[in-house]
């Protein structure tokens, strides 16, 4: 028996609902009864670090995820979806909250002093107690709720637990310990009465990027060439072969961290040569693992086309496509265009290709409709039952702020991506050494999607509007009281955090 087969008649009473895509899905009840009609399971899947533009269903040459490509074939597909932030805190606060980063103030993460030997509690921002998280709303609709997370963040500590029956916060593990920790909860998933939220936040294609084998391929990469669609062969064609020798050097000092190794003696002959090809093949190979594992998973737990399946990233991944490596520096695309999958329960849901810019801030909105629940005043994002609006703005956003609890000068800062239609504008102050400046840039995304043509200058009233838009937004916006919590950073945690980089 599936764990969806007792609610095997949510897709007729779906379909009787849905007399054309543009038709909202809340409220359905069935013809021969005043009963609602039961409610589907739903599998929300967050794969840190993915890069959209490795999918085959994102336009990649190369089949990285066919189970993953299998799921997006059956269900929407946005080609536009931004993430709220670059990085990991910001990013999954507002897609469980659907408030914007500057709203709920999430943005730290741990911060300590890696050098401090002492084992001291440190403190860290939480969702604030006022704002509603996804598994709270789920567990108002009457879910039973599980989650499992693969990054040490997205924890107890900052209050992603909240609203969780069942939740496991894991130290940067591999997709099959988080498929195996799920799985302690399969007979109580497969024998629910009630229906199931199941939040899965996977970390495989985070670094260290592993060489997963059979899939580890360096040949299988894309050809280099300067012009061609593919960011991966645009920067085969010259990235590493542009970088100044002091770039260089520092990124081959760096190189066994991000390929899991203690030292370069340890590092393979073939990384050393091409640091960049390396880790593109490794990258693409973790994706093809994790890939599996998913696959796996839904066997195990008999999924099938009665569940309703979310799909995205908390960000993406940079590769010098603009000059840096790994996240959180930037908002250009790479970082920001996530993928973003809805698969409606039925075999005849709706299905195809949205183009519109939205965000991932759109799931918890999306959900809440789709369940019967009333529009929320929190919420920053809209429905996405319907198609999508081409006037409409969607913002992500790179901030810092200070911390009170620590003594730290630092005032803070914020840079807003604001995307409407072709157009992206990137306005706000950043700081750079200690020292703050005013930014803005404008990219048309439909004749440059790798946004290296800035036309702030050719185009001022463009990036004039769109400052504007994001000065309505702010305006409009409530801003929540950030709130603090302690956090235990033991030996073996904080050995843990400075591996990954998350140390000051």
């Amino acid at each position: 028996m599936s764990m969806t087969s007792s609610r095997a008649s949510y897709q007729s009473t779906l379909l009787l609902c849905l007399a054309s895509f543009g038709v909202g899905l809340s409220g359905c009840t069935s013809e021969s009864s005043e009963e609602p009609a039961p409610r589907p399971d739903v599998v929300m899947i967050v794969v840190d670090t993915l890069r959209a533009d490795r999918l085959a269903f994102y336009g990649c040459d190369r089949e990285n995820a066919p189970f993953l490509s299998s799921l997006a074939a059956k269900g929407l597909v946005f080609e536009q979806s931004q993430a709220p932030g670059p990085w990991t805190v910001p990013s999954t606060a507002s897609l469980m909250t659907s408030t914007y980063p500057f709203q709920h103030g999430v943005v730290d993460g741990f911060d300590w002093n890696a050098s401090d030997e002492e084992n001291v509690g440190e403190t860290v921002n939480r969702i604030p107690a006022s704002v509603e998280t996804l598994p709270e709303m789920m567990q108002g609709f009457g879910y039973k709720t599980f989650g499992v997370s693969a990054n040490v963040l997205v924890g107890v500590e900052m209050g992603f637990d909240r609203g969780f029956d069942h939740f496991s916060a894991l130290d940067d593990e591999i997709a099959e310990t988080v498929n195996t920790t799920l799985l302690q909860w399969k007979d109580e998933i497969l024998g629910a009465e009630q229906p199931n939220f199941i939040y899965l936040h996977y970390f495989d294609p985070h670094d260290p990027y592993y060489a997963r084998e059979p899939w580890f391929d360096l040949d299988a990469l894309e050809g280099p060439d300067a012009a061609s669609a593919s960011a991966f062969a645009r920067l085969r064609a010259g990235a590493w072969d542009e970088m100044d020798s002091e770039m260089r050097e520092d990124l081959l000092d760096y190189l066994p961290r991000m390929l899991g190794f203690e030292d370069m003696s340890e590092v393979p002959p073939a990384a050393i040569e091409n640091p960049l090809d390396y880790v593109l093949a490794c990258y693409d190979s973790e994706i093809r693992y994790l890939d599996g594992y998913i696959e796996e998973l839904f066997e195990e737990l008999q999924l099938d086309d009665e569940t309703m399946i979310i799909l995205t990233a908390d960000h993406g991944e940079e590769f010098l496509d603009h000059g840096e490596w790994e996240h959180g520096q930037s908002l250009f695309n790479e970082l920001v265009n996530v993928p973003l999958v809805l698969k409606f329960p039925g075999a005849d849901a709706p299905s195809g290709r949205v183009v519109e810019p939205v965000s991932t801030m759109d799931v918890m909105p999306t959900l809440r409709h789709y369940l019967g629940g009333e529009i929320s005043p929190q919420e920053r994002g809209i429905r996405l039952q319907e198609r999508g609006d081409a006037t409409r703005v969607v913002l992500t956003t790179s901030m810092d702020l200070p911390n009170p609890m620590d003594d730290r000068p630092d005032d803070g800062s914020l840079m807003v991506g604001v995307v409407r239609g072709e157009w992206k504008a990137v306005i706000g102050t950043e700081r750079d050494r200690g020292e703050s400046r005013e930014h803005k840039s404008l990219f048309n995304l439909k004749e440059d999607p790798s946004e290296r043509n800035d036309r702030a200058s050719a185009d001022p009233n463009v990036i004039e509007s769109l400052r504007t838009e994001w000065e309505r937004i702010q305006a409009e916006t409530m801003i929540y009281e950030r709130e603090f919590g302690p956090v235990v950073l033991d030996e073996a945690m904080r050995n843990h955090m400075e591996g990954l980089g998350y140390t000051d």
